[in-house]
């Protein structure tokens, strides 16, 4: 329990707030699974890790598009380059 009230009172709060809503917009669940499955199949490749990104990066914008979600209008490149480094530290956890 501290250690939130420390979080929402530090400065890592303010620089995260922008990112967090984001993600709890309708898209946010969506983005994130897509995001999670795309970052564990890019990992299984042995391909250098610009390619894997690249790969990661186009295959949640089709997944996302499949459910009927625009970029540009419905999510951005900031949150799905987000939501990569997001399931990429989930990763090594």
């Amino acid at each position: 329990m501290w250690e939130k009230v420390k979080f929402l009172a530090s400065n890592m709060w303010s620089f995260l707030r922008p990112l967090i809503r984001q993600f709890l917009t309708a898209v946010g669940p969506v983005l994130a699974a897509a995001a999670t499955a795309a970052v564990e199949a890019a990992a299984q490749k042995a391909i250098s890790s610009t390619e894997k990104r690249e790969g990661a990066y186009a295959e949640i914008v089709l997944a996302l598009e499949k459910q009927g979600l625009e970029l540009g209008k419905d999510f951005t490149a900031r949150m799905v380059n987000a939501a990569i480094e997001a399931a990429v530290a989930g990763l090594a956890d």
